[in-house]
């Protein structure tokens, strides 16, 4: 697990019960299941462990390059073309 997260096990289910089993944004609960776990999010300029995310709030952070100015710009956007925020 260590080799294809960054991180063992016991650090795993460590933050999995910090985060109150569920993803540390979007708060989708996590679900047990043979394959599936939380995506282990981390800094990618310096490595540093975030939390754990969902495949979807993973994905969303990826493809805005973690950057925040972009994703404030998509919120913006949101708030201007939605009827609702959650």
């Amino acid at each position: 697990m260590k080799k294809t997260l960054g991180i063992g096990k016991d650090e795993y289910c460590q933050l999995l019960e910090e985060q109150g089993y569920k993803c540390a944004i979007c708060g989708h609960p996590h679900i047990e299941e043979k394959g599936s776990r939380l995506h282990v999010d981390h800094n990618h300029a310096t490595g540093k462990i975030r939390g754990l995310l969902c495949k979807h709030c993973n994905l969303g952070l990826g493809h805005f390059k973690d950057n925040r100015f972009l994703l404030n710009l998509a919120y913006t956007y949101l708030e201007k073309h939605v009827d609702w925020i959650i």
